[in-house]
């Protein structure tokens, strides 16, 4: 289902649809996208939910820099031989306790192959100076290829902001002309009603709440005609 038509559900689930009410679609997907992504870190969190193929975008041909490791001011890198960092932010990834949902990286002819790493795994496997396993790292929605002269990868990540997708693609030359309420709400099929309803049951309680506020001298009676 589109971002479009997702939101749709929720604005003809409130009622907003009358001339004389208004909400913004884009707070409306904000708000969807917010709450599908805590259910998935949910779900993801206590196994109840796999990483499926309709979670997943991939992001292909990402272009990397090489980074002044003078400049870094990541400490754990500074003893880095290289270090490339992505030109272009990533889109917001969804966390789980097992981490990113982002966690394999490739180069763009599939030779090599790049593990997520935090920082103190990182420092554990410099001291032990394995060399055979490479790794990348995520700070600030920039990825870091750490000891890598790779200059542009693919990787499959979990994402709502598949809209921010295509701009990353640097061998892509072709001019992306879709808004975001084109592309599919990124959601598991068993969890799109649940994330509808609970967004649903929030707006309308903010929206009581304001009527309330608006009214708070008014008994019931007198508060429901001046609503109208």
């Amino acid at each position: 289902m589109k971002n479009s038509e997702t939101v749709s559900k929720v604005i003809n689930a409130l009622k907003y649809l009358n001339k004389d009410e208004h909400i913004s679609r884009r707070f409306v997907l904000n708000k969807l996208r917010e709450n599908a992504t805590n259910l998935i870190a949910q779900k993801l969190k206590d196994r109840s939910l796999y990483r499926e193929d309709s979670l997943e975008s991939w992001i292909n041909c990402l272009e990397m820099e090489k980074i002044d490791l003078v400049k870094c001011d990541i400490i754990e890198f500074k003893t880095c031989k290289d270090l490339m960092v992505s030109k272009k932010e990533l889109p917001d990834i969804i966390y789980s306790r097992f981490g990113a949902g982002l966690t394999k990286v490739y180069t763009i002819d599939g030779e090599k192959e790049y593990e997520y790493v935090t920082l103190m795994q990182y420092n554990l496997n410099k001291r032990r100076n394995n060399k055979s396993k490479k790794f990348f790292y995520i700070k600030d929605n920039h990825l870091y290829l750490p000891d890598s002269t790779t200059e542009r990868v693919n990787f499959p990540i979990l994402t709502l902001e598949t809209e921010k997708i295509p701009a990353l693609n640097s061998c892509d030359n072709t001019v992306n002309c879709n808004s975001v309420w084109d592309y599919e709400f990124v959601i598991s099929d068993k969890l799109l009603q649940t994330v509808i309803g609970i967004t649903v049951q929030e707006l309308a309680q903010t929206h009581k709440r304001i009527q309330s506020d608006e009214n708070p001298n008014f008994d019931s009676h007198i508060k429901s005609s001046t609503i109208q």
